[in-house]
């Protein structure tokens, strides 16, 4: 398969990896990404010039992994800070009588056994 033939599957890959992402298609996004893994060797062992269209080619890739990277950085953050919620302790707030927040360790009344 030529070089530019290449890039050309390299550019799909990047778009069908994003669109099974999106539909959380697992099967055919990790497919996708280890036939991404098996062409890049295959690219980066090409050492010529390259042409107008493949330089444009070349810019459509970097800009599309550039959205799939940030897509899966936000999608990551958004997973961490769901956890970090679903985490925490849910303890009742609780006020001193000067009307400060107290933070407590242990659980609300109800199930310490006071009321």
């Amino acid at each position: 398969m030529e070089f530019s033939k290449r890039l050309e599957k390299l550019y799909g890959l990047i778009l069908e990896e994003r669109r099974c992402a999106r539909t959380l298609d697992l099967d055919r996004m990790l497919a996708a990404a280890h036939a991404k893994e098996e062409l890049l060797p295959l690219l980066q062992n090409e050492h010529r010039p390259l042409g107008a269209a493949e330089r444009v080619l070349v810019g459509k890739i970097k800009e599309e992994n550039r959205r799939n990277a940030y897509l899966f950085l936000s999608t990551l953050n958004w997973i961490r800070s769901t956890m970090q919620f679903f985490g925490k302790k849910t303890t009742p707030v609780r006020y001193s009588g000067a009307g400060a927040m107290i933070n407590t360790s242990r659980g609300g009344n109800l199930l310490s056994g006071r009321v």
